[in-house]
């Protein structure tokens, strides 16, 4: 299986990869049938301005079109604003991936908006990955720092536990 990362906030940063270049690059991996995550997310001045479920319908509306098989793809939120050190609570990153979900369902459809699998790319640890994995609309994660520390494997086991009964 193969797999691309696409979209994500340091290729839109450094090397100023707006959403026409994520949107080619999504194109591009759906002829190759490539498995392919893209991230979704907006900056921290976004956020206080309360633009997140724009920017989120901003960047999704770019690739949109481009996705032919949504089977192949797995969709990341990435507070952007999470990476500069603020935290996220539970509540925003679901609300963000409910939004995503939502986004989907109205410009999809509803089967594939319950099917596609909705990532949340923040900052994780693993007390924190246990709310985070039992909301609703987040189904896993993309890990980048967190995969390099010992709290990785920790995180793994939070991930892989059965539902707590009641919830």
């Amino acid at each position: 299986m193969k797999w691309v990362i696409l979209g994500h906030s340091e290729r839109r940063i450094v090397y100023n990869e707006g959403d026409a270049v994520v949107n080619a690059k999504v194109l591009k991996a759906q002829s190759l049938k490539l498995n392919t995550i893209i991230c979704i997310g907006e900056n921290a001045e976004q956020r206080e301005s309360e633009q997140t479920n724009e920017v989120i319908k901003t960047q999704l509306n770019a690739i949109k079109d481009s996705i032919s098989d949504w089977n192949l793809v797995v969709l990341a939120y990435e507070p952007v604003w999470a990476a500069e050190g603020a935290n996220v609570t539970t509540e925003a990153a679901e609300a963000a991936c409910l939004s995503i979900r939502t986004w989907v369902s109205d410009n999809v459809n509803p089967d594939i908006s319950q099917a596609v699998r909705i990532q949340y790319a923040g900052r994780v640890n693993a007390a924190k990955a246990k709310d985070l994995i039992a909301c609703e609309n987040i189904d896993g994660f993309l890990l980048g720092d967190e995969s390099l520390t010992n709290e990785f494997l920790e995180i793994i086991e939070v991930v892989n536990q059965p539902p707590e009964e009641g919830a």
